[in-house]
Formats: C-alpha cells, structure tokens, sequence
C-alpha cells in the first residue's frame, strides 16, 4: 500500500514537474523567498550607496552576457536541427519560452538601469499613484529579478535539451498543427497561384512530421521512427477535435501518411509496421460513426500493409517477421470487426446510408481476409506449417465475432445481407483449403474439421432464433461446397458430433437429425 502511494506520489511530482507554468510557479516562489532574506545581509548603512552602485552596474553586464550566449547556443542548436531534420522546425526553438526568456532579461536590465539612475545618488523617493514606496521595497524587487533570471536558466536548459530530442520535435510539431492550418490545408496550386511571397504558400506541418520519421528510417533510427508512429495514432483524435470544420482532406493525407510510413517501414523491424496498422486501428474506430469514408480509408490502410507482408514473403529465409506481421494484420483485424458488429446494436438510431456504409466495411473486412490469405497462397507460401497458424487465425478473426454477434442482433433483414457474404467468404476458404490438398502440401483433414464447425455454430445460433430461412439457406450452402469437392467435404460428422452449447438440448439434437436428413436429400437430388 504504502509502496503504491509513493509510486503515485513520484508519477504526481513528474507529471507537474514536466509543465512549464509549474516550473514558473516553484521558481517564482524560491525567487520571492530568497530575495526577501537576502533583504537583512544587504548593508543598509555603511557602503550603502557604493554597494548598490557597484551591484547595478555590474549585474546589466551579466545578464546581458547570459543572453548572448543563450542566443548563440539557440542559433548553434537550429542549425544542427536543420541539418538532421528539416529547417521548417526552426520555431519549435525559436518559440515562446525563448522570447519569454529574452522579456524577462530585457526587464530586469532596463529595471537595474532605472534604479542606477536615482537610487545611489539622488536617492530621490519613489511614488506611485501617490505613495511612497520604501527603498527596501525597491531592492527586495531587484533581488527578486536577480534569483528568478539565474533560476529560470536551469529548466530552460533543460527543457532546450529535451526539445531537441527526435521524439520530442515530432511530438512538438504534431502539438503545433493549429486549427487554422487544418481548416485550411490544401495541395500547392503553383499552376494557378502566384506565390511571390513564402508566407502565401500554404503550411504543411504534417509532411515535415512524415519526412522526419521516414528520414529516420532511412538513417535506421527506428526507434524514432516507431514512437513517430506511436505519437501520430494517439494525436489523431485531439486534432480532429481541433476546429469547427473538419478539412476531409487534410485527414486523408494524416492517414495516408501513417499507411506510407507502414509500407515503407517493411524491411525494418516489424513492430514499426505493427504501430502502423495499430495507429490505422485508433482511428478507424475514432471514425466509425463520424466519418464512415475516413474509417474506409483507415481499414484500406491496414490492407495494403497487410498484402505487402503477404507479397514480399518468401523474399526472406526467416520469415518470422512478417508471419508475426500478418498474425498482428489479422488480430485487429479481428478487433476492428469486433468494434464494427458491436456499433450495429443501436441501428435503429443510425441512417440508412451510415448503415449501409457499415455493412459495406463489414464486407471489405471479409474481403481483406480473403485477399491476403490468396495471396500467400499464390507464392506458395501455405505450407503445412505456416497454413496452421495464419489460415485459422484468418478464419477466426470474422467468425468468432460474427457468430456472437447472431445470438444479440435481431434485425433480420440485415443479419442475412451479411451472412450471405459470410458464407460466400467461407466457400473461398474451403476452395482455399482443398487447393493444398490437391497439391499434396499436407493433411488439411483438420482444417476441414474446423472449418465445418464454424456452419455447426450457425447453425445453433438460428436454431436458437428459430430463423428457418436462413438455416435452409445454410444448408444450401453445405450442399454446394460437398459437390464442389467431389464428396470430400462432407457435413455428416458435424450433424452427429457437433457439441451444442447447452448438451442437454434433446430438441435440439433431434432437430440438427432432421438437417442432417435434409443435407443428405439435398445432396441425392443434386446427383441425380
């Protein structure tokens, strides 16, 4: 307990110490502290006015030496920043901390020279708006100014050094695309438009985001270049927040900028690839109910980093890489499917064009399943070993979610738009399966096994919502694919052996005898 509350403590203390107006706040308070017990050691008497001479005309000196060599260093630093990374970043330094910095010289220094001018000499009173304000009041002021300067230097420092991190300008760029360069973010039309001044030709914060981390992978930072990608998925959701009017277009190329970087990352280790396509997950399900061409675009994105990995496979002798590369692919892909199906629940309070845009990317998931799992096929690269692992984790990742989703769906009309494409999907992977086995690669005697379960669920689930239609439909289907396989596929097993969920269910297995009865006819009839 007592190990947790200091955890809890130190993360607090972390998180405030990393905020500037916090830095401000601590380094103001010592100021005023400091300088009010600085007050009793400052001779008042004896001295006086050659102590405070010699202090005033020695410290504007000092301070402006400071900001000379705080000037330098900055120029020193975007010169080697431009050089590493773009010079379209020189404001990241040149920002609002450094020009605080510089005002609060310049007043320091411009009161130093005003008590100089009055104070050890003339000692000439001071009023303001009618009051006297004591001299001791006016150096426990200077005191002030002279600790909070040289104090304001360590996290300055500190925070300069930070900001020149890869992760950190990346981060600081994203955070500086403001609301206007999105609502007003377009191509370059040089054609058309006459840019004769630099400050006409639109901003694009986002490409110079892209070069870094592409540059980055290109120099084999990758770590860079992965927590890049780490920071434009988590960034994506403040900055579509970001404006009254949301610019399609600008987030179009957000997206098509983390798919690139995904693409070009193959080759590189695969978690900068996975990054991607987990980047791409955050906002397709950000979009979903928003934006349905925007989660598109996002889901079209996972599938062409997933059919780089399929094509350029057999390229490498270990493969491990883009297996735990496609094995990611189809996982959330699984969890995309998830988020998708649980969104039709509340249908009745959603468009028919959103609905049917839905229904849509519920096919394109199917599709995208499909489109790698043929392309692996056609490199030849189902063997017995990888087809285990990536044609079943194909397959569970659209009919496990697909299933549940039957048993707490009741809009018919559409459960049957998608079970007719789920079952076309299902029909490629039995041709799939039974293509390897035709090429002598395997016993594939389990995947068909496993295969046939997915009907057997179907089955239970429209058995429980007493839909007979769509069980004939079912049936139909497992007619078809016993045909297409010359008799190899075939459905009996599944009729006799199947595990319902409640075993007990003696109505129930008597009416899967009665398919079973109505498969066989169906069959003997297509025979004849």
């Amino acid at each position: 307990m007592l190990t947790k509350i200091c955890k809890d403590c130190f993360m607090l203390m972390d998180y405030y110490f990393s905020k500037e107006w916090f830095q401000l706040l601590l380094i103001g308070t010592a100021s005023l502290i400091l300088a009010w017990h600085s007050l009793p050691y400052f001779s008042w008497d004896v001295g006086f006015d050659e102590n405070l001479k010699y202090i005033l005309s020695t410290l504007p000196q000092t301070q402006g030496a400071i900001v000379g060599i705080v000037a330098s260093i900055s120029i020193v630093a975007i010169q080697m920043v431009s050089q590493q990374y773009s010079t379209r970043i020189t404001h990241l330094l040149l920002n609002k901390t450094y020009w605080g910095l510089i005002i609060v010289y310049i007043i320091s220094m411009s009161y130093e020279i005003l008590l100089l001018g009055f104070m050890p000499t003339a000692r000439i009173p001071v009023y303001i708006w009618g009051v006297e304000v004591p001299y001791y009041i006016l150096i426990w002021i200077l005191f002030f100014l002279i600790y909070f300067d040289f104090l304001i230097l360590l996290p300055y420092t500190k925070n300069t050094i930070n900001s020149l991190k890869p992760e950190n300008v990346i981060e600081n760029l994203i955070q500086s695309i403001k609301r206007d360069e999105i609502n007003n973010y377009r191509s370059i039309d040089s054609e058309n438009i006459d840019y004769r001044s630099a400050r006409k030709i639109p901003k694009n914060t986002l490409r110079t985001v892209y070069y870094i981390i592409d540059r980055s992978l290109k120099a084999n930072h990758y770590l860079t270049a992965r927590n890049g990608l780490i920071l434009l998925g988590s960034n994506y959701v403040p900055l579509s927040n970001n404006g009254k009017s949301k610019n399609k277009f600008f987030f179009e190329n957000y997206i098509e900028n983390i798919e690139n970087l995904g693409i070009s990352a193959y080759g590189a280790p695969f978690s900068i690839s996975r990054e991607a396509i987990i980047s791409l997950e955050k906002i397709f399900k950000y979009e979903l109910e928003r934006n349905t061409d925007l989660s598109l675009r996002a889901l079209l994105g996972i599938k062409k980093i997933g059919l780089l990995y399929a094509q350029e496979f057999e390229l490498k002798i270990d493969n491990v890489d883009e297996r735990k590369m496609l094995l990611t692919a189809f996982n959330r892909l699984q969890n995309i499917l998830e988020y998708l199906l649980l969104r039709f629940k509340n249908c009745e309070k959603v468009s028919l064009e959103k609905l049917e845009a839905w229904i849509e990317i519920y096919f394109e998931i199917l599709r995208i399943n499909e489109q790698i799992l043929f392309k692996l096929h056609s490199k030849r690269i189902l063997n017995s070993k990888d087809a285990e692992i990536l044609i079943m984790e194909s397959l569970n990742s659209f009919s496990n979610p697909f299933v549940r989703f039957i048993l707490v769906f009741n809009n018919d009309e559409v459960i049957k738009k998608m079970l007719l494409k789920t079952l076309e999907t299902l029909k490629s992977y039995f041709k799939l399966v039974l293509e390897l086995k035709n090429e002598n690669i395997g016993d594939f005697s389990e995947y068909f096994l496993k295969l046939t379960a997915v009907y057997g669920k179907l089955l239970d689930e429209f058995y429980e919502k007493s839909n007979y239609s769509i069980i004939h439909i079912i049936i139909s289907d497992m007619v078809e694919i016993t045909e297409n396989s010359n008799g190899y596929c075939t459905f009996n097993n599944l009729f006799e052996n199947y595990k319902f969920k409640n075993e007990s269910d003696v109505q129930k297995a008597e009416y899967f005898k009665e398919l079973k009865k109505r498969y066989i006819l169906n069959l003997s009839k297509n025979t004849e």
